[in-house]
C-alpha cells in the first residue's frame, strides 16, 4: 500500500514522499519527467530515523528544481543515496527477493521479446516462488546450492545470471543497499551437457535415433486402453522431420505447406511461448529466413502426412487437437515416456538438432553446408561439432 506522510503538505507538480509497503520513496511527478510518473527508491524503512534521511534528499532534490538543475535521469540523486539503513529491529533491512524481481523483470519487459518473456522470465519466477521462505538477499550461496539441488546446472547457471542482473540493477536503482549476488560464484556447466540449446551437444546415435522414430510409429510404449488422442504416432512424422532436417522445434511447429516447395523447405517463421499462449512470430532465431533441400525421405515422410484437401495455410505439424504443439507438454506426456521406455539417457527434444549435424559431418558432409541448412555458421559448426570428431583431427602428414 502506498500512503503519502501523514499531515505533509506537498505544492501540486513537485516530488513528494511516500511509504510503499515499508518503504521509503520519492514520488516524481510526470511534469519532470517527460510526461511519465516515476519513483525513486530510498532503500529506507520507514521509521522516524529514517524520514529524516529521506526529507534530505527530498530538500535536495527541490534544491535542483528550483535552480533549475533537475536531474531526470535520477542519477545525481541515487548516487547521493546513503548506504546505511537505520531500520526496525524486527523488520529485514532489504524486501524481498520476489518482490524485487518483479520490479526488475516489469523493468525489462519492454526491451525483450515475447517468448523472452514468457519463458525466461517465467521460469525465474516459478524458482524464486519455489525458494524456502527464510532466503533473502545475504544468502546468495544457499540459494544457488538449493536450486542446483532441483535443477540441472544449466538451468542453476541462467538462473543465477538473472538474479544477479537483477541484483545490479536493485542497488544501482537504490532499491537494495549492496550488489549482494555480485560474488557469488558462478556454476560451471561442463560440456557435452544435456540441455537444449546451441551450446549444450549431447546427440543421438544412429541406433537410437531409428528405435526412438520405431517406438513413435509403433505406439511401444502406448498403454492398450489409452485413446487416439493420446497415440505416440501422430508425432512420429514431428519427430522424424525434426531428425531429418536440423531443425529447431519451434521452426517445424510453424511450418505450413505454403513453405514446402518442390525441391526445397523454407523455414520462415517460428511458433514461441509468450506466457499467456503460443504465438506464431515471423523470422527465425538467428536470420529472417534460410532453405533446406528436399531429399527423398524428407518427400516421403511429408507426403504421408498431407492430407487431401490442405491449404497454404495449414499447418504441416498440428497437434492431435488440432492448433499448435506445446514443446514442454510434448516433452514431459510423450518424449520422456519414450526415452524411459527404451532405457535411453534423458535428452531434451533439441537434441535432434544436434543428432542430425553431427550424422551429417559423420557422412562427410562439408560443414559449411551444414551450417547453411541449419542456420548457423561454418566458425560455429567448426568449434562445437566438427573439432570434437577424431577423423577430423589434423592428420600426420
Amino acid at each position: 500500500m502506498v500512503a503519502d506522510f501523514t499531515g505533509q503538505k506537498y505544492k501540486h507538480g513537485t516530488p513528494k514522499l511516500e511509504v510503499d509497503k515499508g518503504k521509503l520513496r520519492i514520488r516524481i511527478p510526470a511534469s519532470l519527467m517527460g510526461g511519465k510518473r516515476s519513483t525513486l527508491s530510498l532503500g529506507l524503512d520507514d521509521t522516524p530515523e529514517n524520514r529524516v534521511e529521506a526529507e534530505k534528499h527530498l530538500a535536495a532534490m527541490l534544491a535542483d528544481i528550483n535552480l533549475s538543475q533537475f536531474d531526470p535521469t535520477l542519477e545525481r540523486y541515487r548516487s547521493k543515496l546513503v548506504a546505511r539503513v537505520v531500520s526496525l529491529p524486527t523488520q529485514d533491512v532489504t524486501p524481498a527477493i520476489r518482490d524485487v524481481w518483479t520490479q526488475y523483470a516489469n523493468f525489462r519487459k519492454p526491451s525483450v521479446s515475447p517468448s523472452t518473456w514468457g519463458h525466461q522470465y517465467k521460469d525465474v519466477t516459478a524458482k524464486i516462488n519455489a525458494l524456502p521462505p527464510n532466503l533473502g538477499f545475504n544468502d546468495g550461496s544457499k540459494i544457488r546450492d538449493y536450486v542446483l539441488s532441483h535443477h540441472s546446472m544449466d538451468a542453476t547457471r541462467r538462473f543465477m545470471m538473472q538474479l544477479k542482473a537483477m541484483s545490479k540493477w536493485a542497488y544501482g536503482s537504490g532499491i537494495i543497499n549492496a550488489d549482494y549476488f555480485r560474488d557469488v560464484p558462478n556454476v560451471t556447466v561442463p560440456k557435452n551437457c544435456k540441455g537444449g540449446d546451441d551450446g549444450d551437444i549431447y546427440p543421438f546415435t544412429r541406433e537410437e535415433r531409428d528405435a526412438i522414430i520405431a517406438a513413435f510409429e509403433s505406439n511401444q510404449f502406448v498403454p492398450k486402453c489409452a485413446n487416439k488422442l493420446s497415440a505416440h504416432s501422430h508425432y512420429a512424422p514431428y519427430v522424424k522431420f525434426l531428425f531429418f532436417t536440423g531443425c529447431r522445434p519451434s521452426e517445424a511447429i510453424g511450418l505450413q505447406w505454403k513453405h514446402i516447395k518442390d525441391d526445397r523447405i523454407l523455414f520462415a517463421q517460428s511458433v514461441v511461448d509468450c506466457g499467456k499462449a503460443l504465438e506464431l512470430k515471423t523470422g527465425l532465431k538467428t536470420q529472417n529466413f534460410r532453405y533446406l533441400p528436399i531429399n527423398s525421405q524428407l518427400r516421403a515422410i511429408l507426403n504421408s502426412i498431407k492430407p487431401d484437401n490442405a491449404t497454404p495455410d495449414d499447418f504441416v505439424f498440428p497437434s492431435p487437437k488440432g492448433g499448435f504443439i506445446d514443446v514442454g507438454n510434448f516433452r514431459n506426456r510423450v518424449w520422456v515416456k519414450v526415452l524411459e521406455g527404451l532405457g535411453l539417457e534423458y535428452r531434451k527434444p533439441y537434441q535432434t538438432r544436434h543428432t542430425f549435424i553431427t550424422l551429417c559431418l559423420e557422412s562427410g558432409i562439408d560443414a559449411k553446408d551444414v551450417a547453411k541448412w541449419v542456420g548457423k555458421s561454418p566458425e560455429v559448426i567448426y568449434k562445437h561439432y566438427a573439432s570434437a570428431k577424431k577423423e577430423l583431427n589434423v592428420p600426420e602428414l
